[in-house]
């Protein structure tokens, strides 16, 4: 995904941001019987091709005996440089 952003360096100016974002598992259940609800689960990653930071989200996943403060609980870390 391409984004023109302004330059914190030069405001009058734009610059061309390339990220690469790598998606989490997602799940739909309770299809036919129960009350749908989607899952997400895994890690999500999202990249910046030209300043090489980068964030990892781990979502957690609700499963059948889970609580409910649980549901949908996720947690992320932002990257420097690699």
């Amino acid at each position: 995904m391409d984004l023109d952003v302004k330059d914190p360096k030069n405001p009058d100016t734009f610059v061309t941001e390339r990220y690469e974002i790598i998606s989490p598992t997602v799940s739909a259940h309770n299809l036919i019987i129960g009350q749908l609800y989607v899952d997400i689960g895994d890690r999500l990653t999202v990249r910046n091709l030209r300043t090489k930071e980068y964030a990892l989200i781990d979502y957690t996943r609700r499963g059948w005996f889970a609580k409910e403060e649980n549901f949908y609980k996720c947690e992320g870390t932002i990257f420097s440089e690699a």
